[in-house]
């Protein structure tokens, strides 16, 4: 799993939207914990909301930075990128 979200950070920034897609049902299954993932692993979630907020599916990606932030609330990434995916949000309307 660490592989798998490590490649995604190196990866996701060159990729099409079809290909972002493709890299956000597989983490999604990651994080399944119904199919043996693992729901609070901090680098899944993470790459997950950038991945969203790179397709521009803020809202999707402030559920995944809320829920990180209730899982770990003394770590400041989550907080941080909220706060700038909700500025892109505001900024688009």
């Amino acid at each position: 799993m660490d592989a798998t979200a490590a490649m995604s950070w190196l990866e996701f920034p060159g990729l099409k939207e079809e290909e972002l897609n493709d890299l956000e049902n597989t983490l999604r299954a990651m994080l399944d914990s119904k199919s043996g993932g693992n729901s609070k692993h901090i680098d899944t979630l993470m790459v997950l909301a950038k991945i969203l907020e790179a397709s521009k599916k803020f809202k999707d990606s402030l559920n995944i930075l809320n829920d990180t932030i209730a899982l770990y609330k003394n770590f400041l990434p989550p907080l941080i990128e909220r706060a700038k995916v909700r500025i892109l949000n505001i900024n688009r309307k």
